[in-house]
């Protein structure tokens, strides 16, 4: 029932539960086995974790702020504080989920392949940011929800994955390829993280926002990037996606860059392309260079 300070079994393997009814401030070990759950239910000091190696589906909740959390790898299960400051995985994939439920996500950072869902839910006005996702050699692929402002996100590909930001989001650089994947500033698309109401209290929530800047190297490819809109039939893009999807804002809301190095479409029947409620400003695919201030309410480029 008390603040406990310290864990500490570098070379202990934790093949049972944690829960404290107080709090603890760090805890380190070598290896997490499958099925295990760290609970804390009252904080007055910030959590370290560090570890090895992290079985499947391992939970941790926790109270307060998780100031630091460093493992190899971590495919399966959930990561769950108030505020995030530091998640490292050194050397694999993550896949399990990262959410802060209270504020913000300061830093995220995998080797390999980010597959799970991140999520900044800001509460009383305040917090629902994630500053910076980084996929040092791997992709992309799951989804990352602020209830504010993505600052950045950076990995090799974005592939089939959802970027949602209920204001800003200031700047997504990908190495390859963007496929079939949505990237939306000023619509937010719930808790349940998905788009549409797929949970109780995840209905979306379009709104006012806008986009710095995306940059792909690769291809854009059957994706939509969209600033306080939607596409006018966003059945056509992915139908697994886009169940009971709301319209276009009214909001101010505007893109101000995008560069990729050129547009593939594998389906004559889809729409995908690049959507503003007010403004979009420099577009470049390849060496061709569109500038200056597109205004149409719902601007696309469609390869048909």
């Amino acid at each position: 029932g008390d603040q406990l300070s310290k864990i500490n079994g570098k070379m202990v393997n934790l093949v049972g539960d944690i829960h404290l009814t107080g709090g603890l401030g760090q805890l380190n070990l070598n290896n997490i086995l499958d099925n295990v759950s760290v609970t804390t239910d009252e904080s007055v000091q910030d959590l370290k974790v560090k570890v090895n190696e992290i079985g499947s589906n391992v939970n941790f909740d926790l109270a307060g702020t998780l100031a630091g959390f460093q493992a190899n790898s971590y495919t399966g299960g959930s990561l769950v504080a108030d505020n995030i400051k530091t998640v490292k995985i050194k050397t694999g994939d993550l896949g399990a989920d990262i959410m802060a439920m209270a504020g913000d996500i300061q830093s995220l950072s995998a080797a390999g392949d980010i597959t799970g869902r991140i999520m900044a839910d800001g509460i009383n006005g305040s917090g629902g940011i994630v500053k910076k996702i980084t996929s040092s050699a791997g992709n992309f692929t799951g989804v990352a929800r602020a209830s504010d402002t993505i600052n950045s996100i950076q990995a090799i590909n974005l592939d089939n994955a959802i970027l949602s930001a209920g204001n800003t989001i200031n700047k997504a650089v990908f190495k390859g390829d963007i496929v079939d994947s949505y990237i939306l500033a000023g619509y937010d698309i719930g808790t349940d993280c998905a788009l549409g109401l797929v949970e109780p209290g995840g209905a979306d929530l379009p709104g006012g926002g806008s986009i710095g800047s995306v940059t792909a190297k690769g291809t854009f490819q059957a994706s939509y990037l969209s600033a306080g809109t939607l596409p006018e039939t966003p059945e056509t893009l992915n139908a697994s996606l886009s169940v009971g999807l709301p319209y276009a804002s009214d909001s101010i809301s505007q893109i101000s860059k995008v560069k990729f190095s050129s547009l593939i479409n594998t389906n004559n029947d889809m729409e995908f392309g690049i959507s503003s409620a007010t403004s979009i400003g420099k577009v470049q695919i390849g060496k061709l260079k569109l500038s200056d201030g597109y205004t149409d309410e719902d601007f696309t480029i469609a390869i048909i």
